[in-house]
């Protein structure tokens, strides 16, 4: 990804990982005070996220989607689109994207993807579009479910492990599928998937939360639940349609997740009730109202997308320090859920100075905005080799915390460095300290009766060395 870079810089402001890697950003004049940096509550800033999801793997995705999305050749009506778009809100470009419910066979257990069956993907085809940074989610081994027949536990078991299997040794990267959209709507499916340990499910009818759109300020509420998804037919039937309803519930700081499916794409008989011009229409809409041409405030993104940047917004914290003309960010990355395809962070930079230039070490991303009232930074950490701070075979035994978890007094312990002091910041979900304390000893008892209840991070520095736990109040 290019860097978006408009002044020289003065003064700098660095963020740095657990091992002192730094990402620094040069503003233009020195600064009286740190500017304020915080998580945004969705990547790039935006108000509200839109994910598409073509169910049952047929060829739609690469005949008629990406040409679509990415722009190119549809060859149903011979003509070229042109693609449509969103930004990263730092000027580049990123074409929509979505993704793939996938079953591997039919019900007579055949597999529907080695090219000789028409309609259907291949598994050439999905190397490629997952390189192209579509996702794909476990539908199922042969779409079944309990309206075609008796289903016992087992069954159902099977049909989420066997596609697993087949996904995984029948691509070239060996893909896994975190996510779990249940076929025909078979509410059976919903917690059998999570003990087979899908991260979320998704379904339309039943208890699925979300309809309309899923508010995701908060940090958690929605984990262990079936995420609702609308049938994209029914929400264009509606006035106003669906998105527009999950549009309208961004006010007062609200951010939105709305998610959307479809099966077939491909028919362009004009005379159908729903086939490609009603999709075309419908996201050139999308496009041209909340994409690039528009306000510019809607993410395009696959399921598994934005809900790893959730991941990333929950877990990916920092803390800060530091005077005058620099500003350290060190960012602890341990607790990171080791699944996620992307590990992505937008922050927003309150500032009145504007910033020009990022610095960040080998394998981090970066592009930013260091001008106008929300400056952004997006980062990329995927590609990203550390080693934690923290040692998973030795610090449990070093760092006492206790009790775990508290009420109102957290008693912090190291056995030896009495004069280093110990040096503990706490801070939330969100990356905001919430609580410090210094002490000459080598014990601290922290007073956390002005948390609110909820999950905390806490890092503790003891003269060079630093150790990390996490307790909840």
């Amino acid at each position: 990804m290019k860097k978006t870079i408009c002044h020289a810089a003065i003064f700098c402001l660095i963020f740095t990982t657990v091992l002192g890697q730094k990402i620094t950003i040069q503003f233009d004049a020195p600064l009286t005070t740190p500017p304020s940096v915080a998580k945004a509550f969705l990547k790039y800033n935006k108000d509200f996220a839109y994910s598409f999801t073509l169910d049952d793997a047929t060829d739609d995705a690469m005949t008629t989607a990406l040409p679509v999305f990415k722009g190119g050749l549809v060859r149903g009506n011979g003509q070229i689109y042109t693609g449509l778009f969103y930004t990263d809100g730092c000027g580049n470009d990123i074409p929509f994207r979505c993704g793939l419910a996938w079953n591997t066979a039919n019900l007579a257990n055949i597999d529907v993807h080695t090219g000789n069956v028409e309609g259907q993907l291949t598994w050439k085809q999905l190397d490629t579009l997952y390189d192209l940074g579509w996702d794909v989610f476990n539908h199922s081994y042969t779409h079944r479910s309990r309206w075609n027949g008796p289903m016992s536990g087992n069954d159902y078991v099977n049909e989420i492990e066997q596609n697993s299997v087949a996904v995984r040794n029948k691509t070239q990267k060996r893909l896994e599928m975190p996510l779990f959209v249940v076929p025909s709507g078979d509410t059976f499916y919903n917690d059998i998937a999570y003990r087979q340990g899908s991260q979320l499910v998704f379904n339309q009818p039943g208890n699925s939360i979300g309809f309309g759109g899923l508010n995701v300020t908060s940090d958690s509420g929605f984990e262990r639940n079936t995420i609702h998804r609308m049938e994209m037919e029914e929400s264009i039937k509606t006035s106003p349609s669906f998105i527009d309803r999950a549009v309208a519930k961004t006010t007062g700081g609200n951010k939105i997740w709305y998610n959307e499916f479809t099966h077939r794409i491909d028919n362009f008989n004009t005379t159908a009730v729903f086939g490609f011009k009603d999709f075309y229409t419908y996201m050139k809409r999308a496009a041209d109202t909340w994409g690039k041409n528009g306000f510019d405030n809607m993410w395009m993104a696959p399921l598994q997308e934005v809900y790893e940047y959730l991941q990333m917004r929950r877990y990916a914290t920092f803390t800060t320090s530091g005077s005058g003309n620099k500003l350290d960010l060190t960012f602890d990355l341990y607790n990171v859920p080791k699944w996620l395809r992307r590990k992505t962070l937008t922050l927003v930079v309150n500032s009145s100075v504007n910033f020009s230039n990022v610095i960040v070490p080998s394998g981090v991303k970066v592009t930013f905005k260091g001008t106008g009232n929300q400056k952004l930074i997006n980062l990329d950490f995927t590609d990203f080799k550390t080693t934690s701070i923290f040692d998973e075979k030795t610090t449990p035994s070093v760092l006492k915390v206790f009790p775990n978890p508290i009420t109102d007094y957290l008693t912090v312990e190291l056995p030896a460095g009495d004069d280093l002091g110990l040096q503990l910041t706490v801070y939330n979900t969100l990356g905001r300290i919430v609580l410090t304390e210094k002490t000459k000893g080598k014990t601290a008892r922290l007073n956390t009766t002005s948390l609110p209840h909820g999950q905390y991070f806490l890092l503790v520095r003891q003269g060079q060395q630093f150790y990390r736990q996490t307790f909840i109040r």
